[in-house]
């Protein structure tokens, strides 16, 4: 495996410190109409157990069992559908008509928090998805991940890897904001889930949808590698400002302060 500065490009300009949340939160949300008799926290933490034996392997299984046990790390809290309203275009949540009927229908949300640290093989990402999978099948609701507003699907193709490996194109989107001659802002979603600021392209011509998520697995990659073994995770993630993605394009890395953060990428300077 590479050091940081090999993964992150051979030759860095200069480094840049990248702000860490240590501990986001992981939030999902599962609109549905409330059956009876209803369901409440408690018993859908207690079916979770159920949900783990089917659909995640051996050994992250049994690591996530103490952690779902625990409303520390994984709360749920009902809500009205107003007080956590689902994106108002169902397509642009990638909802089947049957997701979109059922979102239009629904007037209780039922919030599914994770609270992790950010380290391998970050067990919150791990407990809220399971918590907010198993919530959808109880409940007869639909699963939204709050930070790409996309649905999650019902029907897992293949049980979660035991080895908690991170793959960040199944947990981010990547999308266009605004188009000006042709040209698009282009930002992912759901890069604050691993306390990390989400990437920003602008004037992209086309869609740079793989070389942002192979940008924000490295520095996933980076920030995880470097909580390896420490008691406290990082602050701060110092990583080089350029670096060569897709085996030739070279970009620059810019932190951008602020209310709503980005990490800012362009083309590097020749």
């Amino acid at each position: 495996m590479l050091g940081l500065g090999g993964l992150l490009g051979q030759h860095p300009k200069g480094p840049i410190r990248i702000p860490v949340v240590a501990a986001p939160a992981i939030p999902f949300g599962v609109y549905y109409t409330p059956l009876y008799p209803p369901l409440g926290p408690d018993e859908l933490r207690a079916r979770l157990g159920g949900w783990l034996d089917q659909h995640v392997e051996e050994p992250l299984r049994g690591a996530l069992k103490p952690v779902v046990a625990s409303a520390e790390l994984l709360s749920y809290l009902d809500l009205h559908k107003t007080a956590l309203p689902p994106p108002t275009d169902a397509a642009q949540t990638g909802a089947t008509a049957e997701e979109a009927a059922k979102l239009e229908r629904a007037w209780q949300v039922m919030a599914v928090t994770g609270h992790p640290a950010v380290r391998v093989p970050v067990f919150g990402l791990w407990a809220a998805l399971a918590g907010a999978h198993s919530a959808a099948q109880e409940l007869d609701g639909v699963a939204i991940d709050s930070t790409t507003h996309r649905v999650l699907r019902a029907d897992l193709e293949s049980p979660i890897a035991g080895d908690g490996r991170l793959q960040l194109a199944e947990h981010v989107t990547v999308c266009p904001l605004a188009n000006s001659a042709g040209a698009a802002t282009w930002r992912t979603l759901g890069m604050q889930k691993f306390g990390l600021p989400n990437l920003q392209l602008r004037g992209a011509l086309g869609d740079p949808t793989l070389l942002l998520v192979e940008i924000g697995q490295r520095l996933l990659d980076a920030l995880l590698r470097a909580n390896h073994g420490r008691e406290e995770p990082l602050a701060e993630l110092e990583v080089g400002s350029e670096l060569t993605v897709r085996g030739a394009t070279a970009v620059h890395l810019q932190y951008l302060a602020g209310a709503d953060p980005l990490l800012d990428v362009s083309p590097a300077a020749g």
